[in-house]
């Protein structure tokens, strides 16, 4: 009679028979790379006691764990334990001399009952050609299971380990179909069309783009800015259904109060054997409209590449540098081959030294994952629906205006002026109204609103000048003025490129509004004014506080200690040297107790900086004084968008309000930091950025610490950091002006790399036609003497110079 496998476990042992061992292979022979390979094994007659070994060997490497998903000896022994019974792995020493060997030591527990165990694991694509058929065609690799008796000392054989009949010797052989990568796996984030910077409603898509890329490796993504809610479809479900319809596994954080770090809004794809480099993940959003009280957002894509596909095949994967004969290495450490120069991981169970790449029973290739533009940014033009906007440029012999009135808003209206207008301009603008708005008593009225634009041959003689206003508050104006300049203004020659120093003191203690003056804040003084005249500084930098020097919005200039007159006096000095001033209104975009400047910000307007600039304006009209409208753009209510649109406020004010043609400096957001200007928005937002007069220049920032906070002394990197924003500005034709950079004393051991960065940093600025100058950080007599960045000397008339200004020393006016 046949005996049912199945039936087996019912069958009570027989004391008087020795134990039977039945192993079986339950899958086909040839299996192919990826696929399960099950085995059972089954003791007849099992005495508590029980032993028999087993010998896992194969040709190959293929018993080594790093072919399979899962240790076969954690497989066998998590089985065994299921029944009572127990497995230890053994040493190497025990088992026969074979490649790739395991070896491991069944024994049977009191409770097992003749149940039918099954060893399940998963061969894994290794992406190597391992074996091959003569005729080029995929090969496979063999590994054997055996079992062999074992004695328990001291125990009767008959009784306890006695083999009987041993049924085993089964072959598994894995087809080698892996797809091995046809060149280097890379990884990066596509925008198609190239567009930094959308509308409300607008539609945009991001592609995963993918080559040779190794299945197991894992990307992580979330969004970030103020606009990150306003995509539909929403960001988390949005990839999830995108990643899996291209083959990807996708997995969703859930928040768990008591592992938070754990948690990010977001997901993390996984590209799997599924996946296919032609059919990338893709995925369209379309962006929602704004609320009313919202201004300009950003949105900003990022991601990260938490685990390569190699690296993905390890619970644990430790680089070891390069590769050494004496150093014992273990499964997940991988090393620089020098002779190759190629990298490799460690994938045999047993750690071992002296074995080289070369070997593949315990070595493979590493292959590195390159990734480029990881991160997406975009500037949301999602103003609120009701807004006016101004705009007038000359070029090629005509004048072009553009009005934006409200859209969805009929009947809503500024007050409307144009003084000094060209021939014809009345008639152009009365014939461009039209369905989007009409002008009746001085004032636009909106109807559907939209984009009126239209031109006018150029003629007359000095400035046109076009302004809205809005007494009632009751619409929103971005951009209050034009400007078109008829005859060319008068614009004083720009100074050959100017090195100089921030001459900080005047706005300390921003907690202390007003403050007294001497304790909580100072001016430059003379003193140190003809220090760094006499070393060879032609240009300074004075930043200000807005509150000091016009106390009351709207109001005067002035203040309780007269800081405008204060101002006037390092003004006057300095110029009298033969210098240039650069005034820095040193607010953040802010003013205190007030928040942010924006133009739908009741208490602080963008009508109340243009006010500020204004009275500046008029006041050092054609002194050798720029214009540094705002220092440090940050915060709340503030993006590239939003800056980007108060700054062109006031700039066209300063044209069309003043006569003043000094030069402005315009900063971005983000702290103007160089090193995020391009890639964070700030370039997106700019580029339709003008002065009516042609006389500006953009003025970030750049430390050269770590993270560029300006925190530290400690130098890092240098001009790598200016590279983007200079190419930026070479292609559009801006000038650049670097306005706040420091670093360190070189003489500290600790910081002896700021020599050589920070000549890298003076010495591009000199280098690139781009830039017009730079102001090094932290001048004046107020800092502690050991303030890291401190430029002043302990003592001006006998010196010596700061460690951190001699660096600055060699690019001075001899």
């Amino acid at each position: 009679m046949t005996v049912i496998p199945a039936i087996l476990g019912a069958v009570q042992p027989n004391k008087k028979h020795l134990p039977r061992w039945i192993m079986r292979r339950d899958t086909p022979l040839l299996t192919s790379e990826g696929d399960e390979v099950t085995l059972s094994l089954v003791v007849n007659n099992a005495l508590a006691g029980a032993q028999i070994m087993l010998w896992m060997t194969g040709g190959g490497s293929l018993a080594s764990t790093g072919n399979w998903e899962r240790s076969w000896h954690d497989v066998i022994a998590e089985e065994l334990a299921r029944y009572g019974c127990t497995y230890r792995r053994l040493t190497s020493g025990t088992t026969p001399p074979a490649q790739g060997t395991l070896s491991g030591l069944l024994t049977i527990g009191g409770g097992y009952q003749g149940q039918i165990m099954r060893f399940t694991n998963r061969s894994r694509r290794n992406r190597r050609t391992n074996a091959t058929n003569p005729d080029g065609s995929p090969g496979y690799r063999e590994m054997q299971f055996l079992l062999a008796n074992q004695g328990a000392a001291g125990t009767p054989e008959r009784e306890k380990n006695g083999t009987g009949q041993i049924l085993s010797g089964n072959l598994v052989r894995v087809l080698d179909t892996s797809r091995t990568p046809t060149g280097t796996p890379r990884l990066a984030l596509r925008l198609p069309t190239g567009q930094t910077s959308l509308f409300d409603g607008d539609s945009f898509r991001v592609v995963i783009e993918t080559a040779n890329i190794i299945p197991g490796t894992k990307l992580k993504l979330y969004p970030a800015g103020d606009g990150r809610r306003a995509l539909s479809p929403s960001f988390r479900p949005g990839f999830k259904d995108a990643g899996e319809a291209a083959g990807c596994d996708v997995f969703l954080p859930r928040y768990d109060p008591a592992n938070p770090a754990d948690y990010y809004d977001g997901c993390e794809i996984t590209f799997t054997e599924r996946y296919d480099d032609a059919t990338p993940v893709t995925i369209d959003f379309t962006l929602l409209a704004n609320g009313p009280e919202e201004g300009s957002r950003e949105l900003f894509i990022i991601s990260q590449l938490t685990a390569e596909g190699d690296a993905a095949e390890f619970d644990e994967v430790r680089a070891r540098g390069d590769w050494a004969s004496g150093t014992a290495y273990r499964q997940g450490d991988w090393v620089t081959y020098l002779v190759d120069g190629g990298r490799y991981i460690y994938t045999s169970e047993t750690a071992s030294s002296g074995n080289a790449p070369t070997d593949a029973s315990r070595w493979r290739p590493y292959i590195t994952t390159q990734t480029s533009s990881l991160n997406l940014s975009f500037t949301i033009k999602a103003r609120p629906p009701r807004y006016w906007e101004l705009r007038a440029t000359v070029a090629g012999g005509v004048v072009t205006y553009a009005i934006h009135v409200p859209i969805g808003a009929a009947g809503d209206s500024v007050a409307f002026a144009s003084t000094g207008a060209p021939a014809g301009f009345d008639a152009a603008i009365a014939a461009a109204l039209g369905a989007a708005a009409t002008m009746t008593g001085g004032r636009l009225i909106a109807a559907d609103g939209g984009e009126i634009i239209f031109t006018v041959p150029l003629s007359g003689a000095g400035k046109h000048v076009l302004r809205i206003s809005d007494p009632e508050g009751t619409s929103p104006i971005v951009i209050s003025d034009a400007c078109a300049y008829l005859t060319p203004p008068v614009v004083a020659a720009t100074p050959a490129k100017q090195f100089g120093v921030n001459l900080a003191g005047a706005e300390f203690t921003p907690a202390q509004i007003p403050g007294t003056l001497g304790t909580h804040y100072v001016y430059a003084g003379q003193t140190e004014m003809d220090y760094y005249w006499a070393k060879g500084v032609r240009i300074i930098r004075l930043p200000v506080k807005w509150e000091r020097i016009q106390p009351d919005l709207y109001g005067p200039l002035g203040g309780a200690n007269d800081d405008i007159g204060r101002t006037d006096g390092v003004i006057d000095y300095w110029e009298g040297l033969g210098g240039t001033v650069i005034l820095d209104v040193h607010n953040y975009m802010s003013r205190k107790d007030a928040g942010k400047v924006a133009y739908d910000n009741p208490a602080a307007p963008t009508a109340a900086l243009v006010d500020l600039w204004e009275r500046l304006a008029n006041r050092y009209a054609s002194r050798a004084v720029w214009f540094d409208i705002m220092n440090e753009p940050s915060g709340d209510r503030q993006n590239a968008g939003r800056v980007a649109d108060v700054m062109q406020c006031v700039t066209n004010a300063i044209r069309a309000r003043t006569d003043a043609a000094n030069l402005i400096l315009v900063e971005g957001q983000r702290y103007s930091s160089a090193q995020f200007w391009v890639s964070l928005g700030q370039a997106a937002a700019f580029d339709r950025f003008y002065d009516p007069a042609g006389n500006f220049a953009f003025s970030p920032h750049s430390y050269v610490d770590a993270d560029a906070s300006g925190t530290s002394g400690l130098c890092v990197t240098g001009s790598s950091r200016l590279i983007a924003i200079t190419a930026w500005a070479r292609e559009r034709g801006f000038k650049l002006f670097l306005g706040e950079v420091a670093g360190g004393d070189p003489a500290r051991a600790d910081q002896a790399t700021c020599g050589p960065i920070m000549a890298q940093v003076y010495s591009y600025i000199r280098d690139n036609p781009e830039w017009i100058g730079v102001t090094a950080w932290g001048g004046g007599r107020f800092w502690g003497r050991d303030y890291i960045f401190r430029l002043d000397p302990l003592n001006y008339a006998t010196g010596p110079n700061s460690g951190q200004f001699e660096m600055l020393t060699p690019y001075l006016v001899a």
